[in-house]
């Protein structure tokens, strides 16, 4: 049985150093060979993780500073590195001087089902093998 590493995250993103949509590449089943070597993000055996980019479209007005917000989700086969993904995170935010306003991102190796019977999320909807939300330290 394949290992599966599941990812969903997102920040909140004010400020950085160089162009946020130029940072990333990423791949999806089917890949050519080129498209998998130009990867730059945690990849399992099938695709790699997925980031996509919301901008701000009234960047500066009225003072407004919030600029983007970054999702990145993904589920990673044969991936077991949840610790490689975390410093992958924290090396974008550190090389390109991003200034977050808030972020939470969950990895996980489990899948949790919507029960239609109780018209609700099971019970297990609240287990989260690994999480993690960006917080300021001085």
């Amino acid at each position: 049985m394949s290992m599966w590493t599941h990812v969903n995250g997102s920040l909140r993103i004010d400020c950085l150093d160089g162009d946020i949509h130029t940072m990333f590449h990423t791949f999806a089943w089917p890949a050519t060979r080129e498209e998998r070597n130009a990867c730059n993000v945690p990849r399992g055996s099938e695709e790699s993780l997925q980031v996509s980019i919301w901008t701000n479209p009234v960047i500066g007005s009225d003072g407004d500073s919030r600029q983007y917000v970054l999702t990145v989700f993904g589920d990673l086969r044969d991936y077991e590195d949840e610790d490689a993904i975390v410093a992958w995170i924290n090396k974008i935010i550190v090389d390109h001087d991003m200034f977050i306003r808030d972020g939470v991102m969950t990895i996980n190796d489990s899948v949790y089902r919507y029960h239609e019977k109780y018209d609700e999320c099971g019970e297990d909807w609240t287990v989260v093998d690994r999480g993690f939300r960006l917080v300021y330290k001085e």
